[in-house]
């Protein structure tokens, strides 16, 4: 059976756009090249590098070949830490399927958000199914910034963002702000947690938006409780207009997430 469409981002990758691939880890390289944009790079394009410190370069490149990447990351956070002023501000995200969102970020620790770098692996996806998205939900909303990007959609007619935090995240309310999106009527705020039982405090998707209008994209990023949201989508996991975007943090979480879809 054809898998549903789906993407998962934190370390592994898969997308079955065009049949199932196996989950990839990110290879050493590729996360040295990720952890020095964010935390040398740029600082140099925010606050201008002394000479001093570029002179350390190689020194940091030489020891990051020899020592684990804790270390590297201790190191580049603390050059970074001396440039980049702590505290939110107001930010418009610069490149990639999130640009010119506007965000309340601390560089100190947003700085692949505010250049448009997080989750890489998913922006060929995002890029390729944005117009064609009538419903999103946004499942563990945080920022908000998928919930941003599905209401800057142009065929967008419903937006769920869902997130138990109480009270409900300041950070999705003031971006939405940022935004011009206060008052949209297309988005609903869910205050519960999605999983796959139904309660005063839970909801599942299927309750939420099985019915809705299709091409739909769910994005879901709850902390390890990826499958529990997924075993409360079984109406939706039989749809084939439903684009899934999962946040993993393990393999052992991924492989859990694809034996969901793999059922269906």
């Amino acid at each position: 059976m054809r898998l549903p469409r789906f993407c998962v981002a934190g370390g592994f990758e898969s997308s079955n756009r065009a049949g199932a691939a196996a989950p990839v880890r990110a290879d050493t390289a590729r996360l040295f090249s990720s952890k020095l944009i964010h935390h040398l790079l740029l600082p140099s394009i925010a606050h201008p590098l002394p000479a001093a410190i570029l002179c350390l370069f190689p020194a940091i490149i030489w020891n990051c070949q020899r020592k684990d990447d804790a270390w590297m990351s201790s190191m580049l956070s603390k050059i970074k830490s001396c440039f980049v002023p702590a505290g939110k501000k107001p930010r418009t995200i610069k490149t990639g399927p999130f640009k010119g969102i506007r965000l309340n970020l601390d560089l100190q620790y947003q700085t692949q958000m505010w250049l448009g770098l997080q989750e890489r692996e998913l922006h060929s996806c995002l890029h390729d199914i944005g117009s064609k998205l009538k419903t999103g939900v946004d499942v563990g909303s945080m920022d908000g910034e998928y919930a941003l990007y599905f209401l800057r959609q142009p065929n967008m007619k419903h937006v769920f963002a869902c997130d138990p935090s109480t009270p409900f995240p300041e950070n999705l309310s003031t971006n939405l702000a940022l935004n011009g999106f206060t008052s949209d009527p297309r988005i609903t705020g869910i205050h519960k947690f999605i999983s796959d039982q139904t309660s005063e405090n839970h909801c599942t998707l299927d309750s939420l938006a099985a019915d809705l209008e299709g091409p739909c994209a769910v994005k879901i990023d709850v902390d390890g409780g990826e499958g529990d949201v997924l075993r409360g989508a079984e109406k939706m996991l039989t749809r084939r207009d439903v684009y899934w975007i999962l946040e993993t943090h393990t393999a052992e979480l991924e492989r859990e997430c694809e034996q969901v879809f793999r059922s269906k």
